[in-house]
């Protein structure tokens, strides 16, 4: 998983299987949970990677 697109997905399956019986309630809460600190665990590298570019470019900028 590299993406929150991802996360989602996966989300999805673990939805779809305890719907359909594969997997208790508590187990896809379980699962969910690991998902969640994954997506926020992407989502902070996915915005430290914003607020660097934006960083450089300002510094950029005031280089000129």
């Amino acid at each position: 998983m590299e993406s929150a697109a991802d996360v989602v997905k996966a989300l999805s399956v673990v939805a779809a299987e305890m719907a359909s019986g594969n997997i208790t309630p508590e187990e896809a809460q379980a699962v969910a949970a690991v998902l969640e600190g994954k997506r926020r665990a992407v989502e902070t590298v996915e915005l430290e990677a914003r607020i660097a570019a934006l960083e450089q470019e300002r510094s950029d900028e005031s280089a000129r």
